[in-house]
């Protein structure tokens, strides 16, 4: 039986994206959203890491920064490594984007060359090819 590990979340984003190239050429932007649920009587935060791949990437770059509402769709990714000082085995878990969609138009106070525009969508062309090159 095949298995599936997507997401769907909506929230603001909570530090501004950072763009960095693959040896090949590829743009990858990671960002972290802010997810707030609200009960009856309290409030609670949940923070997730974002990857955006080519032209989604480069779009997010443009057009995202701290406190914009988006919409990320996307499939979980669980990262292993060992750390270097303690040498203890860590993890974490990811969403690499497969859609982000811009919710709100670009802040007012936004730098003139942030982009913008009361909606777009981002979407990925041909998946993800992190396993097919080296990421700095």
């Amino acid at each position: 039986m095949a298995s599936h590990a997507s997401a769907f979340i909506v929230g603001r984003l909570s530090r501004d994206p950072e763009t960095r190239q693959t040896t090949g050429g590829k743009a990858i932007c990671s960002f972290a959203v802010a997810v707030n649920r609200k009960t009856r009587t309290e409030e609670e935060v949940s923070f997730f890491d974002i990857e955006a791949w080519d032209k989604t990437a480069e779009l997010c770059q443009k057009f995202l920064a701290k406190g914009r509402n988006v919409m990320v769709a996307g499939r979980l990714k669980q990262d292993n490594w060992v750390d270097k000082t303690t040498q203890q085995k860590r993890s974490k878990i990811k969403i690499v984007a497969n859609e982000v969609q811009f919710l709100d138009s670009k802040p007012a106070d936004s730098a003139p060359n942030d982009g913008g525009g009361a909606s777009a969508t981002a979407q990925a062309a041909g998946g993800n090819p992190a396993a097919e090159e080296d990421v700095p």
